[in-house]
């Protein structure tokens, strides 16, 4: 179908999700009632007309706060290829995280524009079909814009050049999780002193180049314990984490559970 639209759906179900993770972004409009929603331990309030998003590193739970809770749900993949600058730009609503960035966002102004667009993106993902995936595409970088003309803020400011420097890094970390980094070995990669790549980075990503690197991991590490039976040492060693204590620690931090845990509630899903 599309290998950036992983997913469109339009729910009046008002069931309440536990804290939940997905390897994906997520955009959550809601068309009416009201949810509350939880996301990394912080609360909000999501009104009709509001948008929610959550990146593939954010643990979040959603919970109807009316009896009638209705919304339209995009799953978003994290690893898009061939961007253009503007496209790129687009996107990084979904994964970055500047000062200015709050997850849920009042967009009622423009709900109509909303509705319209994600009713057409779900007719295209229900029908499929020749170049749905095309469309699929084109119709989230309409949704996109118009959120970025409404608020610009949200969206990380962009350099020309270090943005791709940005880009890469986050994408070698996302394909090579288990490698040994430093900022320093890094920065001299890209030929770039290593206080001025960690201000730079912060400043688009919203948090420092390490610590995106060790969410990579927890996040590798959620994958392979929901989905498989390896042993937790063998997920430690390949997520390149140095000891056990330290990566259930870091788990923990993150997740809200020890690795069993986690383990445990996603083999009874």
């Amino acid at each position: 179908m599309s290998d950036l639209v992983l997913s469109v759906k339009h729910s009046s179900d008002s069931t309440a999700t536990s804290a939940h993770f997905h390897d994906c972004n997520q955009l959550l409009f809601v068309k009416s009632g009201a949810a509350c929603v939880t996301v990394s331990g912080e609360r909000f309030t999501a009104p009709a007309g509001s948008l929610v998003i959550t990146n593939r590193f954010e643990r979040h739970s959603i919970t109807a706060k009316t009896e009638y809770y209705e919304r339209y749900v995009l799953r978003i993949s994290p690893s898009p290829v061939s961007l253009k600058e503007t496209d790129e730009m687009l996107l990084s609503v979904l994964v970055n995280r500047p000062e200015s960035f709050c997850n849920v966002i009042d967009v009622s102004p423009c709900a109509e524009e909303y509705i319209d667009i994600l009713n057409d993106m779900k007719k295209e993902y229900s029908v499929g079909g020749k170049l749905s995936g095309y469309v699929l595409e084109l119709l989230l970088y309409r949704l996109l814009a118009l959120l970025y003309r409404y608020r610009p803020e949200l969206f990380s400011e962009y350099e020309k050049g270090l943005s791709e420097i940005v880009r890469k890094i986050k994408n070698d970390f996302s394909g090579n999780y288990s490698a040994e980094y430093t900022l320093e070995g890094i920065a001299a990669e890209y030929s770039l002193s290593p206080s001025y790549l960690a201000h730079s980075f912060k400043k688009i990503t919203g948090t420092s180049v390490m610590n995106y690197l060790r969410l990579c991991r927890i996040t590798a590490a959620k994958k392979l314990l929901a989905s498989s039976d390896m042993p937790v040492s063998r997920i430690v060693a390949g997520c390149g984490f140095s000891d056990h204590s330290n990566f259930s620690r870091e788990f923990r931090q993150e997740a809200g559970v020890s690795p069993t845990e986690f383990r445990n509630i996603y083999k009874k899903r």
